[in-house]
């Protein structure tokens, strides 16, 4: 019973913690983001591929601001695509950092952030192919209310894989993605 008591405590303690911020960039704020993709694909791990039908695009994080204006976190991406038969499936797991500028007029957070990500590509159940990514991106996080916020983001991310028998493929993306924000301040 003393331990539950002390957790109680504890969660109390840290929730206070971290509402106590005045803005959401400042210092232990944080933000858990939820963003639809629209990507453009291009080179050798993307050729001879045709129309390519993407059925699915999601991107979560969740970043806290280890100073003002200065985030890190982590970052899932999934991406399903089909086409005729065939699918392939990639997701991306890794870090990203980023800096916020102070609000514009009180209604606009843009940002710059980049990422470290490990690809993991699937082609229907016969071809894995694992690898590093890193991405660069810019957009701003628009409050809709106290602690909901709507975001645009248009990033570039580039890829190099290799199969076990060490063939690699390079790639690039460019995103655009849409999405909201969770502002925990």
């Amino acid at each position: 019973m003393r331990i539950t008591k002390l957790l109680f405590v504890l969660l109390i303690f840290c929730i206070t913690f971290t509402f106590a911020q005045k803005a959401f960039t400042e210092q232990y704020s944080a933000a858990v983001t939820l963003n639809g993709n629209m990507v453009s694909s291009s080179g050798s791990l993307y050729k001879d591929r045709g129309a390519v039908i993407e059925v699915v695009n999601v991107t979560a994080s969740g970043n806290i601001f280890v100073v003002d204006n200065i985030y890190t976190g982590l970052a899932v991406d999934y991406r399903e695509e089909t086409k005729g038969n065939s699918s392939e499936s990639v997701t991306f797991f890794g870090i990203n950092a980023g800096y916020t500028l102070n609000a514009i007029d009180g209604a606009l957070f843009p940002y710059v952030n980049a990422s470290l990500k490990i690809a993991n590509y699937s082609y229907g159940k016969i071809l894995f192919l694992n690898g590093p990514s890193y991405s660069i991106g810019a957009g701003a996080i628009v409050p809709i209310a106290k602690h909901v916020g709507f975001n645009i983001d248009i990033g570039y991310n580039a890829i190099k894989v290799e199969d076990k028998l060490d063939d690699s493929e390079s790639g690039s993306n460019l995103l655009i993605k849409l999405g909201i924000s969770g502002l925990i301040f």
